[in-house]
């Protein structure tokens, strides 16, 4: 089994959600809770949205349906950039 973590804590200023409380508490940002809540960071694909808890491993493995483009091991690939990490620029700010 595979797994996915959203590590970085920089990660958040990209997620329009956050902007508010980052730019009142910019602090919070290196906090893995803030006010009792887990920080989610929101993928939006093709096939919908994900949402990973940060810090907080994610497990991969198979489709998440019979649909091809619910294929979460692709989404993976898509996401951290391929098997370099440097392709699908478009997925940095995840």
């Amino acid at each position: 089994m595979k797994f996915i973590v959203a590590a970085c804590p920089l990660a958040q200023i990209f997620q329009e959600k956050h902007h508010g409380r980052l730019m009142e508490a910019p602090e919070s940002m290196f906090m893995s809770e803030y006010e009792g809540q887990k920080i989610s960071i929101d993928v939006l694909w093709s096939s919908g949205m994900y949402s990973f808890t940060l810090g907080q491993p994610h497990p991969i493995d198979g489709r998440n349906g019979t649909d091809k483009c619910r294929d979460i091991n692709g989404m993976m690939e898509w996401l951290c950039g391929g098997p370099d990490g440097g392709r699908n620029q478009e997925t940095d700010l995840y």
